[in-house]
């Protein structure tokens, strides 16, 4: 069994290289995946680019094949989710643990194509993750932060059940300077 299969998210398999174009699906990456992850992943924290005030600095751009393959390779404490359109991956979000005395899981990776936002489908990755976590014995929370000044964010995982619990000041990729607000989202009912 493997490890996804443990917590009761089903192992997909990579869309074919040849997979018709617009054949939207979500689907746990692995090890295979690590190029395409670079590639996303690049893209969306390059300095110059329109979503970099959301990325804090980061040293990505030099890491070796391996580091990615690791990175997107699941475990019981990790796990990647890709939105793939055909071959073509055009967002991700993650999941990993932030401390494990806590039992806390941290969310992050969080990006989708311009041209695929504003159209639920960044609600079908957010599923995606939050059931791993939910279902992961290793969690009862997870938390994450957002930029204060990205509205539309904060407000959907606030009606989502988030709760901010702290502010912290960030340089982010574009070189800015801005407040991160920190949310914590329960994975559990509380006990009686």
């Amino acid at each position: 069994m493997t490890a996804l299969a443990q917590h009761g998210i089903a192992e997909l398999e990579p869309q074919p290289l040849d997979a018709p174009p617009h054949t939207f699906c979500v689907r746990a990456l692995n090890a295979i995946d690590g190029n395409a992850f670079r590639a996303l992943r690049l893209e969306a924290t390059r300095p110059e680019g329109k979503d970099a005030k959301y990325f804090a600095e980061n040293d990505e751009a030099t890491w070796p094949p391996e580091r990615w393959r690791e990175r997107v390779a699941p475990t019981p404490r990790l796990i990647v989710f890709g939105a793939w359109d055909g071959p073509q991956l055009v967002g991700v979000m993650g999941a990993w643990d932030y401390d494990r005395r806590d039992r806390t899981a941290l969310w992050g990776n969080t990006y989708l194509r311009e041209d695929y936002r504003r159209q639920r489908r960044a609600e079908l990755i957010y599923a995606a993750r939050e059931t791993w976590t939910r279902r992961n014995p290793h969690y009862d929370s997870a938390v994450f932060f957002i930029r204060e000044d990205n509205k539309r964010s904060r407000e959907i995982h606030e009606g989502n059940g988030a709760v901010m619990f702290a502010k912290e000041l960030k340089r982010w990729r574009d070189g800015s300077t801005a407040m991160a607000c920190w949310y914590e989202k329960p994975m559990r009912s509380p006990t009686p």
